[in-house]
């Protein structure tokens, strides 16, 4: 695992607003499998990836206001976890670019505008128990729950 060098199991809340994020690694989630609360509001972020979302598997609270958000096609993946998550959201995500669609509420834009095909982003894919295999060297590995559905956090004993 490259995200992190452990695991914490025990870790539920992350406010990693206002640090200039301008990517996320989908493998950082893997090494929190019990993270509930999620603040990336005020970053730098343009998108996330399919890989990213799919790792928020037990979030239950998520900010992403505040981002330069690029509501071209690649804000798709995105949207359509939005629009299947059923907890705590904000919906105050403005596009930034393109220009005819700065200032513009992402999810009125993607669903006014056709944006996003509702067909190529279903989130109902079962994700693949093993790593995928990549040929590129530089590339990093993409991890997979072996889950469909968020585990219910165990009962910790510690601090």
């Amino acid at each position: 695992n490259q995200g992190l060098p452990w695991t914490w199991y025990t870790l539920q809340k992350l406010d990693l607003s206002g640090n200039e994020i301008q990517t996320l690694d989908p493998a950082v989630f893997h090494c929190l499998p019990n993270l509930q609360v999620l603040n990336l509001e005020s970053n730098k972020l343009s998108n996330v990836s399919q890989e990213a979302v799919t790792a928020w598997i037990s979030l239950t609270t998520i900010s992403l206001a505040g981002n330069i958000w690029d509501c071209g096609a690649g804000i798709c993946p995105l949207v359509a976890w939005l629009r299947n998550f059923r907890g705590s959201k904000d919906t105050t995500m403005i596009c930034s670019s393109p220009k005819h669609l700065q200032g513009e509420k992402i999810m009125e834009v993607t669903r006014n505008h056709g944006i996003c095909e509702e067909n190529d982003y279903f989130m109902t894919e079962t994700p693949s128990p093993m790593p995928e295999l990549i040929s590129d060297a530089t590339a990093e590995p993409t991890f997979a729950p072996t889950s469909g559905s968020p585990a219910t956090p165990p009962t910790s004993t510690f601090g």
